[in-house]
């Protein structure tokens, strides 16, 4: 005999994938963000995970000089340190 139960489609929620990155990982562009006046390669630190999915990141000069704060889409970044002791 088959089962015909039916079983309650996921909610949205249960769909959404969970964020590449997170607070405190340094990421780096995959591409020019002219926006923020940032050049393709540069670094800068997570600082809040954003829907869409994007990230509020903090971009510095070589220096560690902050430089731009930009909301970016996930898309173009790339992990370059991943924070796994969770400051």
């Amino acid at each position: 005999m088959r089962n015909t139960k039916q079983h309650p489609a996921p909610q949205a929620t249960e769909l959404a994938e969970s964020p590449l990155y997170e607070v405190y990982d340094v990421v780096a562009l995959g591409e020019p963000w002219p926006e923020a006046g940032l050049e393709q390669g540069a670094w800068g630190t997570v600082l809040s995970v954003r829907g869409g999915p994007a990230y509020e990141v903090e971009f510095t000069d070589r220096d560690g000089s902050p430089v731009a704060v930009a909301t970016v889409p996930e898309r173009i970044l790339g992990l370059v340190w991943a924070d796994n002791e969770g400051y």
